[in-house]
């Protein structure tokens, strides 16, 4: 409907828009010619006297979970180990570090900084060598 009134909005004819196939005399030509009806039920030769099998289900069958989004990769593909946010080493996380996590207060982290200068800073703040920030 928007799009018949922005054509009579133009001034335009909507029929000049439409496909000839949506016509009514394309619609009449369609079932102008004879239809064939494949007959009655008894004179199927191909059911009554072809081989029957019984419908079966599909062979393979869906896995009882929700579908993976990612793909799956090879052994060879090596993949990225996680990193410490204490000691940046590889390998381990925070959680299971065996670092003794610095009492001191950190300033926030900002965006270029890493987190081994944040501790080193850390520890020479605590240490005395180094100016407060």
């Amino acid at each position: 409907m928007p799009a018949l009134a922005a054509i009579s909005e133009i001034g335009d004819q909507p029929y000049r828009y439409c496909s000839h196939y949506n016509t009514k005399e394309a619609y009449a030509a369609t079932y102008a010619t004879d239809i064939f009806s494949w007959g009655d039920s008894e004179n199927w030769s191909m059911v009554n006297n072809g081989p029957r099998s019984p419908i079966r289900p599909p062979i393979s069958r869906r896995p009882p979970r929700r579908p993976k989004n990612s793909r799956m990769r090879t052994r060879l593909q090596c993949l990225n180990p996680s990193t410490c946010e204490r000691c940046g080493g590889k390998g381990h996380n925070k959680r299971t570090s065996r670092q003794p996590f610095p009492l001191c207060h950190v300033r926030k982290q900002k965006r270029g900084d890493s987190i081994k200068s944040l501790i080193r800073m850390c520890f020479a703040r605590d240490m005395g060598d180094m100016d407060i920030m």
